[in-house]
């Protein structure tokens, strides 16, 4: 009872402090086993077609007026936001004009007004419940015009063919976002910020870190396993395998015993990219600032995402895009522990046919003033259906490894991987291209003297011992995405 009354204080002290339902809000509410709501889907705010027709209607008709309009539709933005002083993405970002992310259910909207951004642009990652896909749209805003750009091909440099949601491992977000566990707080002066009036309040950054990262979270596990998860893929019985690894395998590690050599492969390779980890964050002048002790490192207790591979391996689903992080690091990103309670709640969206015929109720998510909550199992259920379902496995050779340059991951995540962090196998000196730092890539291509823009594309359309990423090159499209990146940038 005792244990009970002071954990139900310690969730009114928390929810005081923080707003835990924005960290909490990309989950259903269950009435019974019915779901009544679900944050990341109820309501959607303006899509990228609805600002086309605002636009048209004259609504706006310049990036400030763009702000006023969005924000003046959806008031809640100004409180759901993050705020990044170094970003990977082709908007630049600093300290002093961070690039903008304001998020609501399952859309997302990219601004930044840093000095070295040739064209003004916003950019729009979205998602809706009976689709698919996730869409990569922009509007820039360039010389006195207004283009909509329906699917422009660089943002599938980064994001990948099927576009994915990108988001760094737990704690990298205090090397490049205000606020969240981070001490690095904003006092820039903006005239995008301060034309929105953020609510930039340090006690609330928290909250919009950890909020953006959930969302983030959600939108990738409902993506990866939508094509990777779906039943042609994933017939009911390894599917069964799935959700025990999901569920069961992570409940308590210590009961479970990872797979020996795997274990061994994975730490050995961990370990051999710690120190080029530490080489890259000194390269991009980022140093750890934050209030946690544990600093953003390769190896964050993931067992769980180990055994969660391991599984997805022995079923014959390749595990190597099982990120949403574009450079270096191969974890399912989280938050420090809503990482099960996602793929849970993701896989019942996926596959509802592997909840058939197994009892479970809804459980309330921890430190929430609402009813947000998540599927609650028996595993002896979920073990009992597998005994009924007996496969074959073939167990692989080994596990899929940081250093690969693999065709599955997105071709800047390739590019980087010998260009930035030097991690590839090569054995030829390869020369440092800061694909993941736009500012400094812009300054090399716009320098009269550079050929970089000419090299890089002759390259990749390259066959042979000059093919640029070495082994399978890029194809028609990727090629087209290279250069459309690097022309927005020159």
């Amino acid at each position: 009872m005792i244990a009970l009354l002071l954990s139900f204080l310690a969730t009114l002290v928390y929810a005081d402090v923080y707003d835990i339902d924005l960290y909490k809000k990309p989950f259903p509410i269950f009435n019974g086993t019915q779901e009544i709501s679900h944050g990341l889907w109820d309501p959607s705010p303006p899509q990228f077609e609805d600002l086309q027709l605002a636009y048209t209607r004259g609504e706006y008709r310049t990036y400030e007026e763009f702000t006023d309009y969005l924000l003046g539709k959806e008031p809640e933005l100004r409180k759901q936001f993050v705020l990044i002083h170094h970003s990977e993405s082709q908007q630049m970002s600093s300290k002093n004009n961070p690039r903008v992310i304001l998020f609501k259910g399952a859309t997302l909207y990219s601004l930044s007004d840093h000095p070295l951004q040739r064209f003004p642009k916003v950019e729009i990652l979205s998602a809706q419940r009976n689709s698919k896909e996730i869409k990569l749209q922009e509007i820039v805003f360039k010389n006195n015009t207004v283009e909509f750009r329906e699917k422009p091909k660089s943002c599938f440099l980064c994001h990948g063919s099927l576009a994915s949601p990108l988001w760094g491992p737990y704690a990298s977000w205090n090397l490049t976002t205000f606020g969240g566990t981070s001490k690095t707080v904003y006092t820039g002066n903006s005239a995008l910020v301060e034309r929105m009036k953020l609510i930039t309040d340090r006690s609330k950054s928290r909250d919009q870190v950890w909020g953006f990262t959930s969302t983030v979270m959600n939108l990738f596990f409902r993506n990866w396993f939508l094509h990777n998860l779906n039943p042609i893929k994933l017939p009911y019985p390894q599917g069964l395998r799935v959700l025990h690894s999901v569920y069961c395998l992570s409940q308590n590690q210590d009961n479970h015993v990872v797979d020996t050599q795997y274990a061994d492969d994975f730490l050995k390779e961990v370990q051999q990219t710690q120190d080029a980890y530490a080489k890259y964050l000194k390269a991009l002048n980022l140093k750890y600032n934050g209030f946690d002790e544990i600093e953003p490192s390769l190896y964050y207790n993931n067992k769980q995402d180990l055994k969660m591979r391991m599984t997805l391996e022995w079923l014959g689903i390749s595990s190597t895009s099982f990120t949403p992080s574009l450079v270096l690091n191969r974890y399912a990103t989280s938050t420090a522990g809503d990482g099960r309670d996602a793929m849970m709640v993701n896989l019942k969206e996926v596959r509802p046919d592997l909840f058939e015929g197994i009892p479970w109720k809804p459980k309330l998510l921890a430190f929430t003033s609402s009813q947000y909550s998540v599927p609650d199992l028996d595993c002896k259920d979920i073990e009992g259906k597998i005994n009924q379902s007996p496969i074959k496995v073939t167990r692989p050779s080994r596990m899929p490894f940081f250093r690969e340059v693999s065709a599955e991951l997105p071709v800047m995540t390739r590019c980087t991987q010998c260009h930035v962090t030097h991690l590839s196998d090569s054995s030829k000196a390869v020369p440092t291209i800061p694909f993941s730092n736009v500012v400094e890539l812009a300054k090399i291509l716009r320098d009269p003297n550079s050929r970089l823009k000419e090299k890089i594309l002759k390259r990749v359309g390259s066959h042979g011992p000059d093919q640029m990423p070495p082994g399978q090159g890029l194809n028609s499209e990727e090629i087209e995405a290279m250069k459309e990146f690097l022309e927005d940038l020159e």
